[in-house]
């Protein structure tokens, strides 16, 4: 067994200027308009040590009197829910199914090969109708093979004894939101929840989900759940922080030293893709928010245990996911009680995220043409040892691609593993679905010879937006003329402008305002007084839309609440007398006024 490399020394400044550049970095995505990155407090903390003099993100701190109103909002819709378990096969049901996914990189639909059905998942439903009533919250709980069926055929009861009746057939503005409890919040992120919409959403912007509105049917089927493991869950995916290649800019952005031996891609907020999207993927378009400061880490095994690995794999054909995870934790574990904490990682490299949300990480390499070949031009000495300062090119294709007679290098692309540093976020990735070194390349990201490895991407996701006025609801706590509705908001993205909007019976009143999320995605809304012109019955909604959307409709809300205003019945009494000969009282009985608006 080899000696474990010594991490090389990382002074690149004038190295980085004298590299002649022969190709730039490609870009892939779409996202490029430059905004202001949102200030979050979920940057992940790594103990700081006096060899890491890179600043880390911006961690702000968090306000106590906001940290858990999301959280709050969410928790208390899904005590009040209604638990109601459905037939898949039934009219008037929403139904899917929810998994894990372990392996691959698109979210459009289960395979048995990558997914694994998930048990036990409580999925929430509310819907809300084109005149504006907004239902109680529903759930059922996934089956063992991660089915599952909500039955909605029950009307809703409001306060007058109206039916309210989950009928999608003729109703253009139905519209339905839904959300899941994650199950294991230490252990899984949640990257859809139904239908990769955030909020309410129609037959016409929905994603995956199949309507059918045929009259008397009423069924939404082809729901999806998945769940991906939450990322850096074991410490020997990177070295310690200490021994991290870091770049020469004191922003943490790498200068371009070429496309050979790097990784890169785009992190982003995702706030919900566009209608008629792709729904195997979460796009990075110009309704999200770039991820500006995140900081970025990659890793790749050493040649030793790449090695021991890949005899492994030949010794255990057919191989499942949690094998070869169990398999690298053992071989890991061995090497380093031998050679040290991370000895088993040729090179950790930190990026961070520019204005643009693009990360570029340069990778030295090791020398040799491969792990099992030494490539003629390199000594036994170099072979299998980082590239030193002055060897460094990551601008020559010749170098990268194992050309005889060049200082070739190679990176252990099978065994590789890129995360964002990034806390309270549900983080989709496309190319690392589980907490081991893999191969990233696949399906969705962009890698091509000579480790030019693009479109390595992560979409932080929003907690569902939740919306509640504490106050009054529609069934119970009726409100009257001058009553104060106050509301309370949550499950936004940080430091965000959203639009409130208020609606009766199903019309937009007035004009929307402008709120500013907090750093931990609450929100202060003002209060809503009930007006003095209503006559009846009176159903009024207030609604979160995302800023610059059309909110004279609700079918396109974030989320949604509602209350039902009323005239108290001294206001409506109008008495009436019947007519009489003389004088009240003297000539006759005294008389009793009718009352002729009894409800």
């Amino acid at each position: 067994m080899r000696k474990p490399q010594v991490q090389a020394t990382n002074d690149q400044n004038t190295q980085a200027e004298e590299v002649a550049k022969e190709e730039a970095t490609p870009v892939n995505e779409t996202n490029t308009a430059t905004e202001e990155a949102p200030v979050t407090s979920g940057f992940r903390r790594v103990a700081t040590t006096t060899a890491d003099a890179t600043p880390a993100a911006d961690e702000t701190a968090t306000n106590p009197a906001d940290q858990d109103v999301s959280d709050q909002l969410q928790n208390e819709l899904e005590k009040n829910a209604i638990y109601s378990p459905g037939d898949p096969t039934a009219k008037q049901t929403y139904s899917g199914k929810a998994w894990v996914k372990e392996k691959g990189s698109v979210i459009d639909g289960f395979n048995a090969n990558n997914d694994k059905p998930i048990a036990g998942v409580n999925v929430y439903l509310q819907w809300v109708n084109g005149k504006g009533y907004v239902s109680k919250v529903y759930y059922t709980t996934t089956n063992a093979d991660g089915t599952f069926a909500i039955d909605l055929s029950k009307p809703e009861v409001s306060s007058d004894g109206t039916e309210h009746k989950f009928v999608i057939a003729g109703d253009g503005g139905f519209a339905v939101r839904t959300w899941i409890k994650n199950p294991d919040p230490d252990k899984y992120s949640v990257i859809k929840q139904g239908n990769q919409v955030y909020g309410f959403h129609t037959r016409l912007n929905r994603k995956n989900e199949s309507w059918d509105f045929t009259a008397g049917v009423n069924k939404i089927v082809n729901s999806q759940v998945i769940l991906q493991e939450k990322m850096l869950l074991e410490d020997w995916l990177v070295k310690p922080e200490a021994e991290w290649e870091k770049s020469p800019n004191v922003d943490g952005i790498w200068p371009d030293r070429g496309a050979f031996g790097k990784a890169s891609g785009y992190v982003w907020f995702d706030n919900g893709d566009a209608a008629g999207t792709l729904s195997n993927q979460w796009i990075n378009d110009s309704n999200d928010v770039k991820a500006t400061g995140t900081r970025v880490v990659g890793s790749y095994l050493n040649d030793d245990v790449t090695i021991l690995l890949d005899n492994w794999k030949k010794e255990h054909k057919g191989y499942s996911v949690e094998d070869m995870k169990a398999a690298q934790a053992e071989i890991i574990t061995a090497y380093e009680a031998e050679h040290g904490k991370g000895s088993h990682i040729s090179e950790t490299v930190v990026a961070t995220v520019d204005s643009n949300g693009y990360y570029y990480m340069p990778f030295r390499g090791l020398y040799g043409k491969t792990a099992t070949d030494k490539g003629g031009k390199i000594s036994e000495d170099q072979w299998h040892t980082l590239v030193s300062d002055e060897d460094v090119r990551n601008n020559n294709l010749m170098q990268w691609n194992g050309t005889a007679g060049q200082i070739v290098r190679h990176i252990n692309q099978d065994y590789m593993y890129i995360a964002p540093l990034i806390d309270n976020y549900n983080v989709w990735t496309n190319a690392f679905a589980t907490n081991m070194f893999q191969d990233p390349a696949n399906f969705l990201t962009n890698v091509t010879s000579s480790y030019n490895i693009n479109s390595v991407n992560f979409a932080l996701l929003a907690p569902q937006p939740m919306i509640d006025i504490t106050n009054y609801d529609i069934t119970d706590k009726i409100a009257f003329k001058g009553d104060v509705a106050t509301t309370v908001v949550g499950g936004l993205l940080p430091n965000r402008e959203y639009q409130i909007q208020w609606f009766r019976d199903g019309k937009a009143i007035g004009d929307p305002t402008t709120i500013t999320s907090t750093v931990n995605g609450g929100a202060t809304v003002a209060d809503f007084t009930v007006p003095d012109d209503i006559t009846g019955q009176t159903n009024f909604t207030v609604a979160i839309f995302e800023q610059g959307e059309n909110t004279k409709s609700l079918d396109n809300a974030q989320a949604l609440d509602s209350f039902i205003a009323n005239v108290p019945v001294a206001d409506s009494y109008e008495p009436a007398y019947k007519e009489v000969e003389g004088t009240i009282g003297k000539d006759t009985e005294p008389v009793t006024p009718i009352n002729t608006n009894i409800y």
